[in-house]
């Protein structure tokens, strides 16, 4: 798989990824070995790496990690794990992100409305 550089959040869709994850999970075989189970598991363990880029920083200090490139690389390509893992399980599921995420935020709206202001 070649992996183009025009890749953006601006013009990638979650489609578009799904189909990049689905791609190098089947070159690898991975498509038959890997359950729902351990594919959640994964992602698990990869998102603690992500709380672990962020460990012994104080809260306003971890903003300042996006300052420094090498720091931000690492955050950057543990994110991507998540993500990959994640989309990956989605594929798995039938799972259509978009539309499952506009419908927790609307639910999540109810029990956590946001303070009135006024």
């Amino acid at each position: 798989m070649k992996y183009e550089s025009h890749y953006s959040d601006e013009v990638t869709t979650i489609d578009d990824l799904k189909r990049l994850v689905k791609q190098f999970a089947s070159e690898r075989h991975w498509v038959t070995s890997y359950t729902p189970e351990n594919i959640a598991l994964s992602a698990a363990l990869e998102a603690s790496k992500v709380i672990e880029c962020f460990q012994g920083l104080m809260s306003e200090k971890s903003f300042e990690l996006k300052k420094d490139p090498e720091k931000k690389q690492i955050v950057a390509e543990e994110i991507s794990d998540v993500l990959a893992h994640l989309l990956h399980l989605a594929l798995l599921l039938d799972v259509d992100l978009s539309s499952e995420l506009v419908k927790k935020m609307k639910k999540d709206e109810i029990s956590r409305p946001a303070p009135d202001m006024s």
